[in-house]
């Protein structure tokens, strides 16, 4: 809960996403490391950050229920249910067409070629 809302921040930002995926990463990593998996294609495809933090969520509840029991299961539902929360502002935006858009894949496309020019300017 202090990394969704950190009292140090007035309650908002915070670092819920990657907190959320270090603890399935730890709790399982092969079902883990698949729902950050199927996030970020999804962040990839759509470009919409906020749909992909809700999708790593709502994948591992699923696993949760399934393989973990009805308990865990409902643990990470109520996560789930905190990151569209946090979320909801920019979820309701999507459909909108006023969602911001990160093309994370051009982002790092980008920066190898920038790499890649300097690395070339230092052999030179």
């Amino acid at each position: 809960m202090g990394h969704n809302y950190p009292l140090w921040l007035k309650f908002k930002g915070g670092k819920g996403v990657v907190t959320s995926c270090v603890g399935y990463f730890i709790l399982s990593p092969f079902y883990g490391l698949i729902a950050m998996l199927i996030g970020m294609v999804t962040v990839f495809i759509s470009q919409y950050l906020a749909l992909g933090a809700v999708v790593i969520t709502l994948v591992f509840t699923g696993y949760a229920f399934v393989a973990l029991g009805s308990e865990a299961g409902v643990i990470a539902l109520l996560l789930a249910l905190i990151m569209v929360s946090r979320n909801l502002k920019a979820l309701k935006q999507i459909p909108q067409g006023t969602a911001e858009k990160n093309d994370v894949l051009g982002a790092i496309r980008q920066k190898l070629i920038a790499l890649t020019a300097t690395n070339r300017t230092k052999k030179s």
